[in-house]
């Protein structure tokens, strides 16, 4: 549902980008209720990132006009998406953690994977993701400081 609609996360008055929002508090409460805390708090966290930057190249295209609005986009959608992959991981590992205490024994392994794929993501992407939007964040202008007859 959202995958069409997030290209542009001021569409709609920032509708979708609140949905999605409501999604990833989702998929932390889920993942903290089955023991996943600190993975929980480290995808809250990222996410808070993603909501700053966009917040702050909302007001940079208000300030200085749509042509601001492509300057750093790339980057933004690097941290963006990878966030959101983890979340995914979030929940699966959330999953994974129910139903490991019943899993049959050709299951553990299984379970044992999304939780460490998850866990993989939290501790090796997520300061990458942030590093991305660090970029979004300050507003850097090389980009729109470079003309085209300089390529």
């Amino acid at each position: 549902m959202f995958a069409a609609r997030m290209r542009d996360p001021v569409m709609e008055d920032g509708a979708c980008f609140a949905a999605l929002s409501a999604e990833i508090d989702a998929m932390v409460r889920e993942a903290a209720e089955a023991g996943l805390e600190d993975d929980a708090g480290s995808v809250t966290r990222a996410w808070h990132a993603v909501g700053e930057a966009r917040s702050a190249s909302v007001h940079r295209m208000g300030a200085l006009g749509a042509a601001a609005a492509p300057a750093n986009a790339t980057l933004f959608l690097y941290g963006f998406g990878h966030i959101v992959v983890t979340a995914l991981w979030l929940r699966q590992a959330a999953v994974a953690c129910r139903a490991l205490p019943s899993a049959s024994q050709g299951d553990v392994a299984f379970y044992r994977g999304k939780v460490q794929a998850m866990r993989y993501m939290v501790h090796h992407e997520l300061h990458l993701a942030r590093s991305w939007l660090q970029t979004t964040l300050t507003g850097d202008s090389t980009v729109l400081e470079t003309e085209a007859d300089w390529l």
